[in-house]
């Protein structure tokens, strides 16, 4: 304890002399803190005073280490939650984010110390920051000196949004119209922040000031908004954004916004894509317009398992349903047997005139693709299957690996699925396939040895098949 003390007292003499080099002061403070750093929760409620965690990080990011800034810039963000209008604190995350943008080559925290930098001038005043902390300021901004102009903030669109305060956004707005296209840290703008949170209130002031419908962010791979609003099931949203002219078939998105919100039939009720479909149908979007690998509103409508009136919606509007992506595939290939609501989507699909005989680039069909979904449900397959096959889908079409529906039927040991696909009348002749039958000798043999109860299923297809 008295070797403890001595230490505690001989960091303390170092901290107190200010003739002492910035680094040596502030690895001293630390240490006369002490056990405190490593004991203390400075996360929990009731943690430290803001002005006792403030000083623990300056001292942090003072030593010049990358973990200590790292670690300064989170204590600094709890102050600031704290105490919004502490401008020390400010300061010192700015230098915290330089010290790590310096470390790492880290753009994000470099651009996010420059607006913290300009938060503490504006705040403390160009002509009251000390004159050594101006200097650095300024060659951290890339002006020749700190005035009003180069202290302004550039994100206060992106707070108040992020706040939701609509009236402190529109009087920023009303002062600097171009923050409306400010980008911030990661080169997002506050139009992406707003449809995100989906403040439709915050979406008009900005789209009103100026700010582009078709950009959330300055990243050619960041999604449009509407696209966002789409997979958000937000109506609303996207009537302002078609309202104020977003194109609703952009060139070369990530994402069309008509296949958002077809996709959307996964997690949003039938009310809600039918009036996103019907939306941007109305505004000229192009039933038919597929994006990279050829898939259009139709097939992603049944990827989704939409409900038959969003599939009849899609068809009455022009998409035809057997057009095919680069695969070959039309739209019956998406149809996935996870749930059961599927068959009614295939229903409609077929009640449409879908080509359930069309093969892929690799000669296979819907039916025979419902064996190649990885976590398929047996029930939801079998209830598929028996739907194509009534509607006249042909069990025995080999694909390129020579294998049909129905090979795939018996050898996945379903007994009903396979007197099903047998029962389907032959429409020969038919390209040469491989026939089961060995296969399923060999893995009855196996389960016989190893005492499976799935003998009888084996012996039962077997028998179906003529073989047993």
């Amino acid at each position: 304890a008295a070797a403890a003390e001595a230490a505690r007292d001989a960091a303390l003499r170092v901290w107190r002399n200010r003739n002492a080099p910035d680094v040596p002061r502030a690895r001293a403070a630390l240490a006369a803190f002490g056990a405190a750093l490593d004991t203390t929760d400075w996360f929990a409620p009731g943690a430290p005073p803001p002005e006792v965690a403030n000083d623990a990080a300056f001292f942090l990011q003072q030593t010049g280490g990358c973990g200590e800034a790292a670690e300064a810039v989170l204590l600094l963000d709890v102050v600031l939650r704290a105490a919004p209008s502490r401008v020390p604190a400010r300061l010192n995350r700015a230098d915290a984010l330089t010290r790590r943008a310096a470390c790492a080559t880290d753009g994000v925290a470099r651009a996010e110390a420059a607006e913290e930098y300009r938060l503490y001038c504006t705040a403390q005043g160009p002509g009251s920051v000390p004159r050594a902390i101006a200097r650095r300021i300024a060659t951290a901004l890339e002006v020749p000196r700190l005035n009003a102009a180069a202290c302004r903030p550039r994100l206060g669109a992106h707070r108040a949004v992020v706040a939701g305060d609509a009236a402190a956004l529109a009087g920023l707005l009303a002062q600097a119209p171009e923050d409306a296209m400010a980008a911030d840290a990661r080169g997002q703008y506050p139009l992406g922040h707003a449809v995100a949170r989906r403040d439709v209130v915050a979406a008009r002031l900005l789209l009103e000031a100026g700010a582009d419908p078709d950009r959330a962010g300055q990243s050619a791979y960041a999604y449009p908004p509407l696209v966002s609003a789409a997979w958000n099931g937000d109506v609303a949203m996207l009537g302002l954004l078609v309202a104020h002219r977003a194109r609703v078939d952009p060139v070369n998105p990530p994402v069309l916004p008509l296949l958002a919100a077809a996709q959307a039939a996964r997690s949003q009720d039938a009310g809600t894509v039918r009036a996103m479909l019907t939306l941007l149908l109305d505004a000229g979007a192009a039933v038919d317009a597929t994006n990279a690998e050829g898939a259009t509103a139709l097939m992603e409508a049944a990827g989704a398992a939409a409900p038959p009136e969003l599939i009849a919606l899609l068809v009455g509007r022009g998409a035809a349903v057997n057009r095919v992506n680069r695969y070959g595939r039309n739209a019956a290939f998406a149809v996935a047997p996870f749930v059961p609501a599927a068959d009614a989507t295939m229903a409609a699909l077929i009640a449409a005139g879908v080509n359930l005989d069309q093969q892929d680039q690799r000669g296979t069909t819907p039916l025979n693709q419902l064996f190649a979904w990885s976590g398929r449900s047996g029930a939801v397959v079998r209830l598929l299957a028996a739907r194509m096959l009534a509607a006249g889908a042909d069990p025995r079409l080999p694909d390129m690996e020579r294998r049909s529906a129905l090979f795939r039927a018996a050898t996945s040991g379903d007994v009903a699925l396979t007197e099903l696909m047998l029962a389907a009348p032959a429409r020969g002749p038919y390209p040469a396939s491989d026939d089961p039958v060995p296969l399923l000798r060999r893995r009855l043999a196996d389960a016989t040895r190893q005492g499976c109860p799935c003998v009888a299923e084996w012996r039962a297809i077997l028998g179906l098949l003529g073989a047993e």
